[in-house]
Parts: structure tokens; C-alpha cells; sequence
């Protein structure tokens, strides 16, 4: 037969020692929780950032290797922003009308969309020529992603250079205060 002190050594948790444990999780967790929401929110601004940057990429080249005109157009403004890609009305239009000509065709599911992200541009329409420059009545198109998280502001530039096409990506350095390349 059990003693008395037989029975006491069972294995388990007692209530204390199971609301210790909950009580440290729930402390963690909220040390956790604002520290993921900055993550996300920086990860999120990065991510259109590189959305657009590869749109502006992958237009360029498509120009290249069809040898004709295409346009990426803007469309709304403040914190949501779609950029639609579209194609020259024909092959025979000339750099100086090819961006303010009418009849541009959409290129179908070629779009992305931008959402909760500031972004500022130089322009509102960008020309992108089968010679690979760039047509926006600028030397330099600039666009810039920015946000602010848990009260840091992130910003990065995408900057395309009118004459050559060339694409530079840029990550601003707060501390710095310098554009750094991304």
C-alpha cells in the first residue's frame, strides 16, 4: 500500500507554476508585438519598392527587345498608386510624340499596385524606347518609396537616366543622411 509521501511525488504542474509560465509568455509577447509590426511595416515598404523597381526593369528590356516605344503610366496618387504598363500605338511613332500620342495599348495582367506607400515621382508618365533611353522630358526620372515605422522613416530611390536607361536603386542612410546604393 501507498504512504502518504508516495502519493505527493506524482509528476505534473501545479496552478502556480502553470500561471508563472503563462504570465512570462504574455510578458515576452508584449515586448514582441510592436517590434514584428516595425518589422512588417519595413518589410512591406521595401517590397514595393523592389515592385517597382522591377517593373521599371523589366519595361526597359521589354522595349529593348521589341525595338519600340513602351510607357509606364501612373495612376492615382497619395498612398495608393497603380503603374500600368502599355504598348506604342504603332511601330513608326517617333520618340518626340510616342509618350503624349493617343492609342497606347495595355498590356494585359502587366501592372502592379502600390498600397500604403508613399510614393513622390518626377513624373506621372515614363516613355521607355526600344534604343533603351528614356523619354519623360527629364534627364533623370526619379521615384521615391518612403515610409514611416515605429517613428523611423525608411526611404528608397529608384532613379533612370534619361539617355542611357541605366537604373540605380538607392537606400536612404539616416544616420549618414546619405543615399547609399540598395
Amino acid at each position: 500500500m501507498l504512504g502518504y509521501r508516495d502519493r505527493c511525488k506524482q509528476i505534473g504542474l501545479t496552478l502556480i507554476e502553470l500561471l508563472v509560465v503563462i504570465a512570462m509568455i504574455s510578458i515576452m509577447a508584449a515586448f514582441a508585438v510592436p517590434n514584428l509590426s516595425a518589422w512588417n511595416c519595413r518589410q512591406n515598404t521595401e517590397k514595393d519598392f523592389i515592385n517597382l523597381a522591377s517593373a521599371v526593369t523589366y519595361l526597359h528590356g521589354l522595349a529593348v527587345d521589341r525595338n519600340q516605344t513602351m510607357q509606364l503610366r501612373a495612376q492615382g496618387s497619395g498612398r495608393t498608386r497603380q503603374y500600368i504598363f502599355n504598348e506604342s500605338p504603332a511601330n513608326s511613332v517617333t520618340k518626340k510624340t510616342a509618350c503624349n500620342s493617343n492609342g497606347w495599348t495595355i498590356l494585359q495582367n502587366e501592372k502592379i499596385e502600390l498600397k500604403d506607400t508613399l510614393v513622390s515621382e518626377s513624373s506621372q508618365v515614363t516613355c521607355f524606347h526600344g534604343d533603351g533611353s528614356v523619354n519623360t522630358g527629364y534627364s533623370t526620372v526619379r521615384w521615391q518609396v518612403g515610409k514611416v515605422c515605429d517613428g523611423k522613416r525608411y526611404d528608397y530611390q529608384l532613379v533612370v537616366h534619361g539617355s542611357t536607361g541605366f537604373v540605380e536603386k538607392k537606400k536612404f542612410n539616416i544616420s549618414k543622411k546619405v543615399w547609399v546604393d540598395f
